[in-house]
């Protein structure tokens, strides 16, 4: 589509004057369509992925469950059980 408007810009004769612009424009809307579809959005993927790499460690560090914890937890549950007991 783009070679297809290159003439429409160096073209001379009726109606030269009124496709000149238009193909101009065609010629930069679709380049930089097609840039942005070709490189701006794999770009922006692979720094969203990034970021969800580096902190999805950081997330499970701060909603995991460790061993220590369910120890705690027990121990609250025999506290609780033999208080409701007394």
């Amino acid at each position: 589509m783009v070679a297809g408007m290159v003439p429409s810009v160096f073209a001379s004769g009726a109606g030269a004057a009124f496709r000149a612009p238009m193909a101009v424009a065609v010629i930069f809307g679709l380049t930089a369509s097609t840039l942005l579809s070709l490189v701006f959005v794999p770009v922006i993927y692979l720094l969203m992925d990034d970021f969800r790499n580096w902190l999805a460690p950081k997330l499970e560090k701060l909603t995991s469950v460790t061993d220590e914890d369910r120890a705690k937890a027990e121990l609250g549950k025999e506290k609780r059980s033999i208080l409701l007991l007394k």
